[in-house]
């Protein structure tokens, strides 16, 4: 069987209805994000709750729903647990777009600081551990922090098996910040500011470490 790339389907949220039976093991091991605040003049990298757009989003208040992907439509990812989906860093939440990202400019949201979330397993995520996937199980407000545009792939893919055995492959990305929200707008049409010197200069490079 070919190796299959999955497109999550991030941009829109379904109405919470109530978590879902069997959460109780699930929620017992939830942690909560205190991420470092340092960023204010720099663009956030990592260390905090990231999902990335190919569009801005204009209703940032994000409702868990079950996303549609080949993995959830084919009993190899959960199907059944309402959430959110954020990874730690950029970089990993570039990886789980599993979509052709070169040249395309993207929109960087983080949840807020304390935002309770649960680690998904292997079984429930196959490539969880690719690509740093974290839960969210409520609804949540999120803050806009900049734009970053993609340059080229990391060479190398991270491979990940699912079901019974099967094989898949995720693309890192190598990408540079554009602008970053100004403090104290950072709703869902704050005001921006280029990123002096940075746009045309610095190039954020993946190493493989999956």
């Amino acid at each position: 069987m070919p190796r299959v790339s999955r497109l999550r389907l991030w941009a829109t949220f379904e109405n919470q209805t109530g978590l879902t039976v069997g959460l109780t093991s699930l929620l017992a091991m939830q942690f909560i994000y205190t991420p470092d605040e340092s960023f204010a003049g720099n663009f956030p990298k990592k260390d905090q709750l990231f999902h990335l757009s190919l569009e801005p989003i204009e209703d940032t208040l994000f409702k868990p729903r079950v996303p549609s992907n080949f993995l959830t439509k084919n009993g190899f990812e959960d199907s059944v647990t309402k959430r959110i989906s954020f990874s730690t860093s950029i970089d990993d939440a570039l990886k789980g777009m599993s979509s052709n990202l070169r040249g395309k400019k993207l929109y960087v949201y983080t949840a807020p600081h304390d935002t309770k979330f649960v680690s998904p397993s292997i079984l429930q995520v196959p490539d969880s551990k690719i690509t740093a996937e974290k839960w969210v199980l409520k609804e949540t407000n999120v803050n806009f922090v900049g734009e970053i545009q993609i340059t080229n792939a990391v060479e190398e893919p991270f491979a990940y098996t699912y079901g019974d055995n099967l094989k898949a492959d995720l693309y890192g990305w190598n990408w540079k910040p554009l602008i970053r929200a100004e403090s104290g707008n950072m709703g869902s049409n704050p005001k921006t500011k280029p990123l002096a010197g940075q746009a045309d200069s610095v190039v954020v490079t993946q190493t493989q470490s999956a």
